[in-house]
């Protein structure tokens, strides 16, 4: 089961269009939602039995969907309490919550993408050079183009440098108790993103950039009402 699992698994990460398995889950999934995110997230999830979706039809072994539904959640839920004390207890939580933050994804690439598992077996030999695009710089963070309080929805212009259309990019918005990843913002041109506020609770957020998961080392706080 979990060999076939595990094949499944490195096919997707080999296969995706992203070149990093850091960045197969790169977005807050929710219910409701659907991708090739979800399909890869339901595969991880039911590696193990304690979070497995359902024992039989559309989310078990061998029929995953890309489509986030109920069951999902609950099995979201489950290995967020599992590993409670580095997902849920950061953020001030003490149930899962069944959205797939920050600490959740991060939680996934320790255990599944950063970590010399049985799921990390591709030796890094075996890139050409030759394949692999060039590296990315870290982004630098300079300031934000907008009032100091902000609205969700309302979309807001990032100052800085190394930004770029060609890099995966995701923009962090986190706060005490709750902390989301909009990914893939508009690169106006390598000095400036344009991004639309999330969805999240009024309260204050520190705000960075991380390309291809180099993160800024700046933040720069923003108030969202």
């Amino acid at each position: 089961m979990y060999k076939k699992l595990f094949y499944v698994l490195l096919f997707l990460i080999l296969f995706t269009t992203t070149t990093k398995a850091e960045s197969v889950i790169n977005r807050t999934l929710s219910i409701g939602m659907s991708g090739e995110d979800v399909f890869i997230l339901q595969n991880i999830l039911n590696l193990d039995t304690s979070t497995q979706i359902s024992q039989t039809g559309p989310g078990s072994i061998g029929n995953e969907t890309s489509y986030f539904g109920p069951l999902m959640k609950q099995a979201v839920i489950k290995f967020q309490e599992k590993y409670a004390s580095e997902i849920l207890t950061p953020a001030g939580l003490s149930k899962g919550t069944g959205i797939v933050g920050l600490n959740t994804r991060l939680k996934i690439e320790k255990l599944f993408f950063n970590q010399n598992n049985d799921v990390e077996v591709v030796e890094e030999e075996e890139y050409s050079d030759e394949n692999t695009a060039e590296e990315s710089p870290a982004p630098k963070l300079k300031s934000i183009n907008s009032a100091s309080t902000v609205m969700a929805g309302q979309k807001i212009i990032l100052t800085g440098e190394n930004f770029s259309p060609s890099y995966t990019q995701s923009v962090i918005f986190k706060g005490t108790l709750e902390s989301q990843i909009v990914s893939n913002p508009e690169a106006i041109d390598k000095n400036n993103l344009s991004v639309v506020i999330p969805q999240l609770s009024a309260g204050e957020y520190e705000v960075s950039v991380m390309i291809d998961f180099k993160q800024s080392i700046e933040r720069i706080k923003l108030n969202i009402k």
